[in-house]
């Protein structure tokens, strides 16, 4: 009986230890996202690239006057997991999609299709995070 209690233990040990690094990993990743966007978004005034927001359950579609901020907005608050959920990376600023894709009379300064095609690369960032981080 104590085999079996133990190897329990054991098994709860390895689950609780894989789902930190599965949280790891996934708050790593979206850090990433978040990161590459800010760099990516050309700086005039900094008005637009200090409106990147996380959240979650709905993408936050608050417009802040703050034009010094370079960090990704409420990530750093929210306590709760992330792993398994959707999280929401958005910026409301009015004139950031005709940046994305341009104008008739502007070219394109592209943020987030490039930074979504370099997903793969942040998600094998974030694991290598997670196994240096050793929960």
């Amino acid at each position: 009986m104590s085999s079996a209690v133990s190897f329990k233990n054991q098994l709860a040990a390895f689950a609780q230890k894989a789902g930190q690094r599965i949280e790891v990993t996934t708050r790593a990743a979206v850090e990433g996202i978040g990161e590459r966007l800010i760099l990516r978004t050309p700086v005039d005034t900094g008005f637009m690239a200090s409106n990147w927001n996380f959240s979650l359950k709905a993408p936050d579609l608050t417009v802040r006057e703050q034009t010094s901020v370079r960090e990704l907005n409420g990530f750093d608050a929210t306590t709760e997991a992330l792993a398994g959920r959707k999280a929401y990376v958005s910026n409301a600023v009015h004139y950031c999609l005709y940046v994305e894709y341009g104008t008739s009379r502007m070219g394109p300064q592209p943020m987030v299709g490039p930074t979504a095609i370099e997903w793969p690369s942040i998600v094998a960032e974030a694991v290598q995070h997670a196994k240096a981080a050793r929960p």
